[in-house]
């Protein structure tokens, strides 16, 4: 997600849009996540960039760059152990992408997260930090790590752009088989079932660590 936000950034894109996240986990620790990116509020702009060969230095990919690129990506998560039903859902019409997979354990994730790190050379200030996602089964609580800014990030966003971000918003869905006994994050929404949590935050508030996705939910 953060490298996603800092591409919208360099490319000077409308703040207008929204990230959602979803990750149901079953009592064993298996589950299914999914992403979703709508750019579809910004898509005049985006059609209008798609004509360039560049801007600020940063060449503009193609829809066929695009593909190629995401399916990459793909091939890699579907060499990790524990990873698979790996599904896509590109609609370059209204640039609304979206992004699913099944997983054996949270652990998969988190693998599958490291290895295509590894194969684009990403730094990642977490990279030896405690994983993304993890779910405990004997204690039941599912945690979701935070952070996903650092000062080297905003120090290469100039104010004017991070403005860009006021309007776009992120959100995460949390879904399990047994009710929720508590949450750490006071953003989090629990349903009227005790099954889902959400949160729903400004982007920009996330960039400038006003506020976290930092969860922990533990269940009955």
């Amino acid at each position: 997600m953060k490298y996603l936000i800092l591409i919208i950034l360099a490319f000077s894109l409308s703040s207008c849009f929204e990230i959602i996240e979803e990750v149901n986990v079953n009592n064993d620790g298996s589950g299914a996540l999914s992403y979703t990116v709508n750019l579809s509020q910004s898509r005049t702009k985006i059609n209008s960039l798609m004509l360039l060969d560049s801007i600020k230095g940063q060449k503009i990919p193609d829809e066929n760059d695009l593909r190629i690129k995401i399916n990459e990506v793909l091939e890699l998560m579907e060499k990790t152990e524990g990873i698979t039903n790996l599904k896509q859902e590109l609609n370059f019409n209204d640039y609304i992408f979206k992004f699913s997979c099944d997983f054996a354990h949270t652990n998969a994730l988190n693998e599958a997260t490291r290895i295509v790190k590894s194969a684009y050379d990403i730094n990642d200030p977490y990279a030896n930090s405690d994983d993304h996602f993890t779910f405990d089964s004997s204690s039941k609580s599912f945690r979701r790590k935070g952070d996903y800014s650092d000062e080297a990030d905003l120090e290469k966003v100039k104010q004017q752009d991070l403005a860009l971000l006021k309007n776009a918003e992120f959100t995460g869905i949390y879904r399990f088989q047994s009710d929720i006994n508590s949450v750490s994050n006071t953003e989090t929404r629990i349903s009227p079932n005790k099954r889902a949590a959400m949160i729903k935050v400004n982007v920009l508030d996330l960039m400038t660590k006003k506020f976290t996705l930092e969860n922990i939910i533990t269940l009955n």
